[in-house]
Parts: C-alpha cells; structure tokens; sequence
C-alpha cells in the first residue's frame, strides 16, 4: 500500500508518472519513485503470484503553494498506465479527480479505511459495508 502523492512532473512528462513519499521533493526527481520502477519491480521480483497495488496517491495538496503546483502537470488523477500481469491496482479516485486530506491527520479516507480493516475495524460483527 502507499500513501503520499502520485505526481506527473511537467520537467520530465517522458518519465510518466512518480510516487512522492513524505520526504519527497518535486523539485528533485531524483527523491521520487518512479511508478514505472515499482512496476518493474512488482513484475520481475516479487515473488508472490498475485498481487494487489493501493494507491492513496492523488492529492490535490501535492500543490500546496504556487511554487508546487508549477511544477506538476495536474493537481487530479492521470491515467495510469497497465499494471503488470497479476497484479491489480486500486487509486483512491477516479481519472480526473483529487483527494483531499483530512488536515488534522495528513491522510484521506480512502487510507483510512484500508488501515482501519486491516485493524480489524471492517469486520467489526462479521459485516462488511461498502459504499460509493
């Protein structure tokens, strides 16, 4: 799972997307994770047969000043490219669309609630709801 920005940086469009962990510069792309190399990695070496990708990513406050959002292609969800073969990928939104962070907590609903069923919260009474 991560959590954190999912950006496209208007320096390096050829470079597709990157994962921007909290120590993350976008200015310095060499302090972010290209999604492409995740990819590779989630091909060629990890060893499970089926795998599943998180992505809390898309945070329209990646921008968080003027000199942030200069530098990024779009404050909302890009088209991701095909994962790997067995492996499937869930985003947070939709193409076309941000998420928002609670400002108290330095996360969104989405990583919330995939942390709070793997607590165990989820089950609570053996149900299980999902809503859109």
């Amino acid at each position: 799972a991560f959590a954190g920005h999912l950006v496209e940086l208007k320096s390096k469009p050829e470079a597709g997307l990157y994962l921007a962990m909290r120590d993350g510069k976008l200015s310095d792309p060499n302090t972010l994770l290209p999604l492409s190399e995740l990819y590779q990695w989630l091909d060629k070496e990890c060893p499970a047969r089926a795998k599943v990708l998180l992505l809390d990513g898309v945070h329209a406050s990646a921008a968080d000043s003027p000199e942030s959002a200069a530098l990024l292609q779009r404050t909302t969800c890009p088209a991701l490219p095909a994962p790997p073969q067995n492996t499937t990928v869930i985003v947070s939104t939709a193409e076309g669309q941000a998420t928002r962070e609670f400002a108290d907590q330095k996360y969104g609903v989405f990583y919330d609630q995939v942390v709070s069923g793997i607590l165990g919260e989820a089950g609570q009474n053996r149900r299980v709801t999902l809503e859109s």
